[in-house]
């Protein structure tokens, strides 16, 4: 495997590093009905004004009360979000099991010490780190961007790439590769001018992902080493 001397691999975490299932998206609707009663809310997250957790529990909240949501009113939602999920994670309600494959990704781009691994995600901190553990995942990444950080996924990504290039190896977009399972996810590799890799199992996500302007798109963790080595290569 030829990679450059010091380089980034940025994952996206649901459908590229660990499934999500009905039973987690049920934890997140159970916080929202606890703390505010809310009921009903749709679970195509592209159907909210922005994909990112702290933003939809904004929406749904100023859906119900028809005012601006106070951040008093947020917090008890993932807070509560939090204590659900690690109940359900610890009686076994809930079980996340990483994408077929990623493991041995992770590892043999983890025996390149130049290799920085980290995630973008628009789930929250607390949830994402507790989500990766419980698949086992969680020790390879050192960095990542947060539904904390507001905004959509380009603007997640856009932070993550703004301390490797603050940091000590000072990596540039053409010495970072993100791999992502949505439309948003090719936006922000597009808007944030990285190499993008498109992980879909399903055909159909896949033609959806080309749709979208992906130029690479892969279906399965076989194929994820040798993509991220050849984008690397066309941009050393």
């Amino acid at each position: 495997m030829q990679l450059p001397e010091t380089c980034a691999v940025i994952f996206d975490i649901d459908g590229v590093l660990v499934h999500l299932s009905g039973a987690e998206e049920d934890v997140f609707f159970a916080a929202l009905e606890d703390v505010h009663g809310i009921t009903g809310a749709s679970r195509d997250w592209n159907s909210y004004k922005v994909r990112n957790d702290v933003e939809i529990i904004e929406e749904l909240i100023e859906g119900k009360y028809q005012r601006p949501a106070e951040p008093g009113e947020v917090r008890q939602v993932m807070e509560r979000y939090h204590t659900l999920m690690d109940i359900a994670i610890r009686a076994e309600t809930v079980r996340v099991s990483p994408i077929e494959g990623i493991e041995g990704v992770l590892t043999a781009l983890g025996w390149h010490e130049g290799v920085t691994l980290g995630v973008a995600t628009a789930n929250l901190k607390s949830i994402a780190d507790m989500r990766l553990r419980a698949a086992e995942l969680k020790d390879w990444f050192r960095l990542g961007g947060y539904a904390e950080s507001r905004g959509p996924k380009a603007e997640i990504l856009g932070q993550v790439m703004e301390r490797l290039a603050a940091g000590d190896d000072q990596l540039s977009a053409d010495r970072i590769v993100f791999l992502g399972d949505n439309p948003n996810d090719v936006a922000a590799g597009q808007q944030n001018g990285c190499h993008f890799i498109g992980f879909a199992v399903e055909p159909y996500r896949q033609q959806v992902l080309r749709d979208a302007g992906a130029e690479v798109v892969i279906g399965s963790h076989e194929h994820t080493l040798d993509a991220i080595c050849a984008a690397l290569g066309a941009g050393s």
